[in-house]
């Protein structure tokens, strides 16, 4: 029974829904329970266990702020096309830490792009026997894959019981970046480091190059952090509720906003080139590059779309004067109140403070301050695609 109260606390305590959050406490009354038996509570919890709650929750429309995490960012095809079985894998994983398994999936695929410089093997694609353990037996993808969470979680493990601020897979911190780096130089340097840089990782192989590293034949890569940042962004969601789309959602639409929500993009997330990635979505998504800087958008586009920043459907490209330097910006309306956009990484914020950022802002460009409008890039409208 007190497992019972605690996974549904837990439970109630999570979940909002559009009508406020649920209340919950710890100490729920006995009456909750009557009517269980020991047959129908275990049917439940079977059920509770088989549901994909990440998957759900982001199907909820809900009121604030959720942190997605780390994800990916300009991984190569061969990589991308690992994503399924990483995440297969991860499924079958224990999770030794209070993150769930599934959610290091970009960070695995991450260091899988540097480890194998954007080509991995078809039986080893983590490098295994070449960068931690030469004498390894790796017989499938999913070994190798499984060797390499495994590995990272006795790192983090390492980390967080050497030092007060824990590792995070909800955003870029320390701790992250020496767990990932630990993975090529092991838990010592976990331990032992509170902050990673090239120059202390060097230093660390250095001091232990001939009693660590020699013996096992292995050269690590001192950069393994540095390198793996590269590829991976913190997704901040944030949510509103004050937007709606009264129109069908149509297939078009619906995988231009799935690419954007997802940072898929043929173009990469810099800084300075958020038009050159929102085109890159749509490329991604329907084959075609609108090109074209920001401020463009609408000066070419505006009779397909409207200044109303209350009915805007999802897929089109919302259009502010950003910084106010000469080019403006441009972002991805997703639905539900969200604009997905580059500002040298991709992020999903919520569409009132995405005007909010750029109305902070004094210049203007072209008579125009903050938010401007939408439109359907190229004029496709894809409500009626």
């Amino acid at each position: 029974m007190k497992r019972w109260k605690r996974m549904l606390a837990a439970l109630s305590a999570c979940v909002m829904l559009a009508g406020g959050a649920v209340q919950a406490s710890g100490d729920m009354d006995q009456d909750v329970f009557d009517g269980w038996n020991e047959d129908n509570r275990e049917a439940a919890l079977a059920s509770f266990e088989a549901t994909d709650w990440e998957a759900l929750a982001d199907q909820l429309i809900l009121d604030g702020k959720i942190s997605k995490g780390i994800q990916t960012r300009d991984i190569s095809q061969n990589v991308e096309a690992l994503r399924p079985l990483v995440k297969e894998t991860l499924k079958g994983c224990s999770s030794r830490t209070k993150a769930p398994s599934s959610q290091y999936a970009p960070l695995i695929l991450a260091m899988i792009e540097v480890l194998s410089d954007g080509n991995p093997s078809a039986t080893d694609p983590c490098g295994v026997t070449q960068y931690f353990l030469t004498s390894a037996s790796i017989s499938s993808p999913a070994s190798s894959v499984r060797f390499l969470f495994n590995r990272l979680q006795v790192m983090e493990i390492a980390y967080n019981g050497a030092h007060q601020t824990p590792v995070s897979l909800k955003k870029k911190n320390d701790g992250l970046d020496v767990a990932v780096e630990a993975v090529m130089l092991r838990s010592d340097y976990a331990k032992s480091t509170e902050k990673y840089s090239k120059k202390d990782a060097q230093k660390y192989y250095e001091t232990n190059k001939e009693a660590v590293f020699d013996p096992i034949g292995i050269v690590p890569m001192t950069d393994f952090a540095e390198q793996v940042g590269k590829h991976i962004t913190a997704v901040e969601t944030t949510t509103s509720a004050s937007v709606t789309w009264n129109g069908k959602m149509t297939s078009a639409m619906q995988k231009v906003c799935d690419a954007a929500r997802n940072g898929k993009s043929t173009r990469s997330a810099k800084a300075g080139y958020c038009a050159a990635w929102v085109s890159g979505v749509y490329q991604y998504a329907l084959g075609y590059y609108p090109g074209h800087n920001a401020i463009d958008y609408w000066k070419l586009w505006s009779s397909s779309g409207s200044r109303d920043s209350k009915n805007i459907p999802p897929g089109a490209a919302v259009v502010g004067t950003g910084s106010g330097t000469q080019w403006g910006h441009v972002g991805i309306y997703v639905g539900n109140g969200q604009v997905a956009e580059n500002i040298g990484g991709y992020r999903v914020i919520s569409l009132e403070r995405w005007i909010s950022w750029q109305n902070s802002k004094p210049s203007r460009i072209a008579g125009e301050k903050g938010w401007i409008g939408w439109v359907w890039p190229c004029k496709k409208d894809l409500s009626r695609s």
